[in-house]
């Protein structure tokens, strides 16, 4: 904004700089004119004086008839001359331009010409003019030669001081003129000025609401108007405040009504509330009890149910068991997702925060969803690429239920084709990774209409879709509000009959804790021949085995397999498998199938199709030619703890299927109890008992008791713990919800137990179950009995210590000394008969080689636990052996 000048400044302009202006230009007009007038005057009267004393010094110049007497005559005209004013020096020259007589200061010689005068000649403060001198007979027209020349120098003293003096009078003019304006144009601002601040002052009393004031400005000018019309404003000021004052009594004494109003309003709210948010509370117990008092006699309506369809039925019973079970399973799915999105809308979702392996988690949701794929002879695959962090730090039980809500939705609305989940990793910046998951099938599809619809409480794509498919349209509901919980995105992308693809993008932080279940770099520069019938499932376990360092060999049909590779693969359908297995006639050949009943060769394994990758490595590593029909996890001894009698009959019978030994208790202290005695392999424990429930209950069992290594797996009828981070505190590994299926427990014994191999023994054919092989331990002692009694001997006494040993070392998970130990008992076990108790070592030295290859070894895996107590459970039965057997009989 420009800068405006005061009031003050623009009075002074105006009064000063007009008249500044008028002086200096009327005193410049007179003093110059003054000066002209002056000069003129000097010039006039210089040149008279020459004109005078020429004509006085001609006669003499003509008489030319004494030289001296010229001389005399002329010096006595100069001398004269030089004594009038302003007359500084005389110069007389003769016609031919020679000086006849010089008087005063020298004066410089002027150049003649034939002009009849020469110019003025300046020089500071004199001037000198030259002239002709003619004779008295002879004028200037009829002039031929002068008779000389005369130069009389002046000096201009008068005239500067003529000068000085009107320039003097001039200034004093105008410097009057300019003072008399200023102190009128000061007189004109102070009169001014005192008005304006009276004006001011009223404002401002008037600004601060005083009101007792008067303003008053002699004079009939505009000022005086200001100042009547202040006075207006000051008393329309004190009518609008009385004004004012009257409608904030008016407003007070409504306020003060609607405040009444409003506090019997809030008091009645306050109630609403209160009865609200204990309505929400008794809901909130409702659901809770519902959930476990529906979910546990689910468990057992759906676990019976299997357990029945196991056995043999007729025709009729086969089905009716069959539609008891999907008809409790469909109301399983619809309790669920009521419950899911009740605390939601709660806010009760409480997301752990945890090492989380993005195949484990992956994997298992396959392996759930398998069945129903199998059903529709569906194929399920798992690609994930090579840049995908093995472990990020999430919750993989809400992963979980995400990937199995749109897995599932897949196979609901695909009849035939696949399932695809594909994995990968972008944006890697400060500890961070984008995981983009997309769940791909060839079902049905939706339009755009469709869509919108999706995402909505109990919505569905369609309204025909509940009559044909079931479901309550919750389950992508409660997925797309746990994606955002976790700061994450959710969409869909399809067309009407080309199926849909579900994506998912996570951002989550790396974790550093990276749990290897199995030593995969073992099989790095190994080969692999691979042929799979899904080019999709192909490229999948290419990936796959690419990351553990093996080179692949692809193959598109059975016979361009490479013939020189470590192993062979097959990933088959269910249409295939039948026509395909009979060709395989090779050793170290894995067949990835998702039919369970297939007869295969003696020189083949196979796997179940979603295969998990552990299984997958154990079969390429350690060369599993072929099935059998045994528990694959029988020698195992597993606590299962629950109130309802129904449910442990369940489980008992569900465990017993797998070749598992189960005890049983029916609440916390019994459970705590049998914990101080025995030594249990796991313990599945319910969350809501009597007395003590199962958190309380893990508690104790992890601070006594030969229990606290014993990995703890909560069995409940809620979905899902509301608070995480308490079961991890309470020493609890895992949890999995009611009601529980044959697949669950699998993954969980997979996890946690050891799975049986069954290998002949390498000596005699022997297959004995027994701790220690006489015949062996003769045979490394090249049939001598007393050598062979002294080695076992010394290994037997040895073997408390060293079993003590390895018992605290496990309670300090100390790894070192635990690796140690191990490496003293396999140097025993090479020379005597203790097959079992070897193979146990060499199983963890294996399994601890890569660990302790690492600088720092902080955490264990769950194979290493299993294999380590699988070496303590050995030594105790050698250690009990020794009691019961003598070694002096025995090699008699």
């Amino acid at each position: 904004m420009r800068k405006r000048l005061s009031i003050r400044t623009l009075i002074l302009l105006m009064g000063l700089v007009p008249i500044t202006l008028l002086c200096l230009i009327f005193g410049g007009f007179i003093v110059n004119n003054q000066i002209g007038n002056i000069n003129k005057l000097m010039s006039d009267r210089a040149e008279g004086t020459v004109r005078e004393f020429s004509a006085l010094i001609s006669p003499i110049l003509e008489d030319t008839s004494s030289q001296a007497s010229t001389k005399a005559g002329l010096s006595r005209m100069a001398n004269s001359l030089l004594e009038s004013p302003g007359t500084r020096s005389v110069a007389i020259y003769d016609a031919e331009a020679k000086l006849l007589l010089q008087s005063g200061p020298v004066l410089p010689a002027p150049e003649f010409t034939e002009s009849a005068e020469l110019p003025t000649n300046e020089q500071g403060r004199y001037f000198q003019l030259t002239r002709p001198v003619y004779g008295p007979a002879l004028t200037q027209a009829d002039f031929h030669a002068p008779l000389g020349w005369v130069q009389i120098g002046f000096h201009n003293h008068d005239y500067q001081l003529s000068k000085y003096q009107t320039l003097l009078v001039s200034s004093l003019g105008i410097t009057a003129a300019l003072c008399i304006a200023a102190i009128l144009a000061l007189y004109i601002n102070l009169r001014l000025n005192q008005d304006t601040k009276s004006i001011r002052r009223a404002l401002e009393r008037l600004i601060k609401g005083e009101h007792n004031f008067y303003l008053q400005i002699a004079g009939d000018d505009s000022l005086s108007d200001i100042a009547e019309l202040v006075n207006n404003l000051r008393q329309a000021h004190l009518q609008a405040l009385s004004e004012l004052e009257n409608s904030i009594q008016q407003g007070h004494t409504d306020l003060h009504n609607t405040l009444e109003t409003l506090e019997v309003q809030n008091i009645e709210l306050d109630l609403a509330r209160r009865e609200a948010i204990e309505a929400s509370r008794i809901k909130s117990e409702f659901l809770a009890n519902t959930s476990h008092e529906i979910r546990t006699p689910l468990n057992a309506i759906i676990g019976f149910s299997n357990v029945l369809l196991k056995t043999e039925l007729d025709k009729r019973q086969h089905q009716s068991t069959e539609s008891i079970r999907i008809a409790a399973g469909n109301l399983l799915t619809i309790i669920n997702d009521i419950l899911d999105f009740s605390k939601l809308e709660a806010g009760k979702l409480v997301l752990d925060k945890g090492p989380v392996s993005i195949r484990d988690v992956l994997e298992e949701t396959l392996q759930m969803q398998a069945p129903a794929a199998l059903d529709k002879q569906l194929d399920l695959i798992l690609d994930i690429d090579l840049d995908v962090p093995e472990t990020v730090e999430s919750d993989a039980l809400r992963l979980k239920q995400v990937f199995t809500n749109l897995v599932s939705n897949a196979i609901k609305f695909t009849q035939h084709g696949h399932v695809i989940i594909s994995v990968s990793a972008s944006h890697f910046e400060q500890g961070m990774v984008t995981l983009n998951f997309n769940v791909t099938d060839t079902g049905i599809g939706l339009s755009g209409e469709q869509q919108k619809k999706l995402f909505r409480d109990f919505s569905q794509a369609d309204a025909s879709i509940t009559r044909q498919y079931g479901g309550t349209g919750l389950g992508l509901v409660i997925v797309k509000r746990i994606i955002e919980q976790m700061h994450g995105e959710i969409g869909v992308e399809s067309e009407t009959g080309k199926g849909a693809l579900f994506w998912v993008s996570l951002n989550l932080p790396i974790s550093n804790t990276t749990l290897e279940l199995r030593p995969f770099n073992r099989l790095q520069n190994k080969s692999v021949s691979l042929y799979a019938t899904q080019p999709l499932q192909q490229n999948a376990l290419q990936k796959l085995l690419q990351s553990w360092g093996i080179k692949v060999v692809a193959a598109d049909s059975l016979d361009a397999m490479d013939s020189h590779t470590d192993y062979r693969l097959l990933a088959l359908g269910c249409n295939d498998t039948e026509s395909i297995l009979p060709q395989v006639d090779r050793d170290n050949t894995v067949v990835i199938s998702p039919c369970p009943k297939t007869e295969l060769p003696q020189k083949a394994a196979l796997l179940p199709a979603p295969v998990n990758h552990c299984q997958l490595f154990d079969a390429l590593y350690r060369g599993r030619k072929a099935q059998t029909n045994e528990p694959q996890f029988s020698g195992n001894h597993v606590l299962l703890v629950d109130d309802n009698p129904a449910n442990l009959l369940f489980l008992s019978d569900a465990l017993s299927q797998f070749g598992i030994a189960t005890v049983t208790a029916k609440n916390g202290p019994e459970a705590i109890q049998r914990c101080l005695s025995e030594r249990f392999d796991l313990i599945l424990m319910d969350i809501q008992m009597p007395q003590l429930d199962g958190i309380d209950t893990s508690t104790a069992i992890r601070h006594q008791g030969a229990n606290t290594n014993t990995p703890i797996v909560l069995v409940s009828a809620h979905l899902a713990p509301d608070d995480p981070l308490q079961l991890r505190k309470a020493g609890i590994n895992d949890f999995i919800s009611k009601p529980v299926t044959d697949t669950q427990l699998r993954v969980i014994f997979e996890r946690y137990l050891l799975v049986k191999e069954v290998n002949p023994s390498a000596f005699n054919g022997d297959t004995t179950e027994r701790p220690v092989d006489i015949e062996l331990c003769l045979q490394l002692a090249k049939q001598r009995p007393a050598m062979a009694k002294e080695m076992l001997g010394i290994m037997l006494n040895d073997l408390p210590s060293q079993l003590e040993q390895l018992r605290h070392a496990q309670n300090t998970n100390d790894w070192t000394s635990i690796s140690q130990i191990n490496h003293h008992l396999k140097g025993a076990c090479c020379y005597t008969g203790v097959p079992k108790l070897k193979a146990a070592v060499e199983t963890l030295e294996e399994l601890l080689g890569p660990s302790l290859g690492n600088s720092v070894f902080t955490e264990s895996t769950p194979e290493l636990q299993r294999a380590l107590k699988l070496v303590i459970d050995e030594a105790e039965l050698l250690c009990q052996w020794r009691e019961e057997f003598d070694l002096d009989v025995l090699f008699e």
